[in-house]
């Protein structure tokens, strides 16, 4: 069964979206009566990330907090639901339960793919049509009231798949999550199901964790065997890399977007928007790098966008300059 929703997922529009809240719209038909109509995937909750697949770009993925799993493969107009293994192999459904940074495709071989949802890591090599879980055992049936925060996961070039728990414990696989070695463990001082800490990679295959809702960000340069720590005093509520090269960006919980040009040795204060965020609260928002050196950056409602790397923004209003769908 397909549903359809608001708007085309673009694979930069896709990251913003990811924190809309209503799943259904209305559709009046007269003063008294309203008819409402499902537009997506849905059942209340949030949409809590887009992935895009890494080389077509009409397929999207999105991870939700109550429904599972869903896949469009055509730009977000028309979705599936692709978590019924998952969902037959956990009996506490409400386990199944999505955090940002929690789904990864591999970038070289897009059919291989990583779910860390309920304490546990899935893994399908068939582009989603099946799952198999590759790490941990599945909750038990009345364990519903206290939800694990998942695995956040990251893969690199060569296939490598790097994966986070709640506890901040770093796994790595290098067999497509057929076996996983723990290492070194990042300094994350604590951990938080409102804003778990993740691992991402740069594109020349450095290893970096934010630390959030700790401060700072973390980079190893030999595959997390050691680490150092970079912006002590921010705590790094999003961060991506740039395609190629050594870039990455970096937005803290004060409003400030951190860019390093040389993977993180060194980083300059760019882009200052009104934001204040502390822990306990949700992150409402997304940072995304195209390859042309476009940057877009949202936070509390507003959305800047940059054509240069980061050297000069424009502000772009929701009501002016975006289509919601129809």
């Amino acid at each position: 069964m397909k549903t359809r929703i608001p708007g085309p997922l673009t694979i930069l529009a896709a990251l913003f979206l990811a924190s809309m809240h209503a799943l259904i719209v209305a559709s009046p038909t007269s003063a008294v009566d309203s008819i409402w109509h499902l537009f997506g995937p849905g059942g209340g909750g949030w949409i809590e990330d887009v992935v895009a697949h890494p080389t077509n770009p009409q397929e999207v993925w999105a991870m939700t907090d109550l429904s599972g799993l869903f896949r469009s493969r055509d730009a977000g107009v028309t979705w599936r639901k692709m978590s019924a293994d998952v969902e037959r192999g956990v009996p506490a459904r409400k386990q199944i339960i999505s955090h940002k940074r929690q789904f990864a495709i591999d970038p070289q071989e897009p059919r291989l793919l990583y779910w860390g949802v309920c304490g546990m890591i899935w893994a399908s090599h068939d582009g989603g049509v099946t799952w198999q879980a590759v790490f941990g055992v599945p909750p038990k049936v009345g364990d519903d009231k206290t939800p694990q925060l998942g695995h956040a996961l990251a893969c690199a070039a060569d296939g490598t798949v790097y994966a986070l728990d709640h506890e901040s414990t770093l796994r790595v696989s290098r067999d497509h999550g057929a076996t996983w070695t723990e290492l070194t463990k990042p300094p994350v001082a604590k951990n938080s199901a409102d804003t778990p800490a993740f691992p991402f990679l740069l594109a020349d295959g450095t290893l970096c964790v934010a630390c959030r809702p700790s401060r700072g960000l973390v980079i190893s340069k030999d595959g997390g065997n050691t680490w150092e720590m970079k912006l002590p005093q921010s705590i790094i509520l999003t961060a991506r890399a740039t395609p190629t090269g050594s870039g990455l960006f970096a937005f803290d919980s004060t409003g400030k977007l951190h860019r390093s040009l040389d993977g993180g040795a060194s980083f300059t204060m760019i882009k200052e928007v009104p934001h204040q965020w502390e822990p306990g609260l949700r992150f409402a928002g997304g940072l995304a790098v195209a390859k042309d050196g476009k940057v877009m950056l949202w936070a509390m409602s507003r959305l800047v966008v940059n054509n240069d790397n980061g050297e000069t923004w424009t502000r772009h209003r929701i009501e002016t300059n975006w289509d919601r769908g129809s």
